[in-house]
């Protein structure tokens, strides 16, 4: 994107924010049939250190293309900046590297604590009842945010989020039949409630901790992957010892899993809590129950949906494009009130650049207000 567009830069940058939450959209779908699949063949440690251990793999490579690049000088491939890096503002402050404590205390919530109650929620309870629970986490998110004053939303996106909320919580407990359970309703339910509870944590910490941030993503949250793998490696080592062992369709379901569906997935998701923030990035999970809900019904897997959870379902993907519209089209305006005077003197020093740097022509100092790319 060329800086001397200033009118054109807020609306190519509304227009990457849309595309990756849609990309991301299909990708969380995904896991969540992937995860069903691998967990008819493999025990819950194998498949949460398994997926863990290829994510590693697949960010591990991405994070070296990238060291090896910032060494020779050389171009960025397309294909990986589309998802791994934003060209950085020439005039934004370095984005200090994390703490090892807050690298740490994410690991164990994010990767390790988040991984072990989700995946455990799905084999104790089946899918249905933790979608229900996790259906609370952009009103968590939004509250902690609100809490340690690090975001103020308009009151429109506080209401649509919450009506999204509700709304989605009613398309799934209207689900017609449900999904086979495990057996274990409150344990499932106490697991997909911790799970809710880390990545919600998690989300707000990772954009505090990375305010800013437009460099390669695959090597900021590498030593995150890296250090909350090891418990899971554990785990499943354990698991081994006791007679669990992991079939090659479930090592090919997870290698899928891990490297071609959750990289991508999680180098959208931190890029766009860094540029719109934790609550946008969970209200697109949101959607996912809805989208499976239909894919299933159009494969012939699940019943159709009654006339009630089609009205929760719309009146959900209402709610969540009143957030999203305000985001994606007024990307520009609502960084200041994120980001505070930190994200105002940004935008004043790149104006500033600009108008140096012209010549025949007038001073600019009208400056876009993100520059960056999904």
């Amino acid at each position: 994107m060329r800086a001397t567009e200033p009118p054109g830069t807020d609306r190519e940058v509304g227009g990457a924010l849309l595309l990756s939450a849609l990309a991301l959209v299909v990708l969380l779908a995904s896991t969540w049939i992937l995860v069903a699949i691998a967990l008819q063949d493999a025990p819950v440690p194998l498949v949460s250190a398994g997926r863990s251990v290829f994510v590693v793999m697949g960010l591990g490579v991405l994070a070296s293309l990238a060291s090896r690049r910032g060494r020779t000088g050389g171009e960025q491939d397309p294909a990986v900046s589309s998802m791994d890096a934003a060209p950085a503002v020439p005039t934004a402050p370095a984005v200090p590297a994390m703490p090892a404590r807050t690298t740490v205390l994410l690991a164990l919530t994010g990767v390790t604590g988040y991984t072990v109650a989700s995946t455990a929620a799905i084999a104790l309870a089946g899918p249905d009842m933790p979608a229900l629970i996790l259906t609370l986490g952009p009103a968590v998110v939004m509250a902690m945010e609100a809490a340690s004053g690090s975001t103020r939303a308009h009151r429109r996106e506080v209401v649509a989020t919450l009506a999204a909320v509700a709304a989605t919580a009613l398309y799934v407990a209207a689900r017609p039949g449900g999904g086979a359970g495990g057996g274990h309703p409150f344990a499932g339910a106490v697991c997909a409630l911790a799970a809710m509870l880390l990545i919600s944590w998690y989300g707000v910490a990772f954009a505090r901790a990375n305010r800013g941030f437009s460099g390669s993503m695959a090597r900021r949250i590498l030593p995150i992957h890296a250090i909350g793998v090891i418990p899971l490696m554990l785990w499943a080592a354990a698991a081994m010892l006791g007679g669990d062992r992991l079939t090659l369709r479930a090592l090919l379901v997870l290698v899928l899993l891990g490297i071609v569906v959750y990289v991508p997935v999680y180098l959208l998701q931190h890029r766009i809590i860094v540029r719109a923030g934790a609550t946008f990035n969970a209200l697109l999970g949101l959607v996912v129950p809805i989208l499976v809900g239909v894919v299933s019904t159009l494969l012939g897997m699940t019943a159709p949906p009654g006339s009630l959870q089609w009205c929760a379902g719309l009146a959900a993907l209402a709610a969540m494009g009143v957030v999203v519209i305000s985001r994606t089209g007024g990307a520009g305006r609502a960084r200041p009130r994120a980001h505070g005077a930190a994200g105002a003197a940004e935008n004043r020093g790149a104006a500033e650049l600009r108008g140096a740097g012209e010549t025949g022509g007038p001073r600019r100092t009208g400056a876009p207000r993100e520059t960056e790319e999904a």
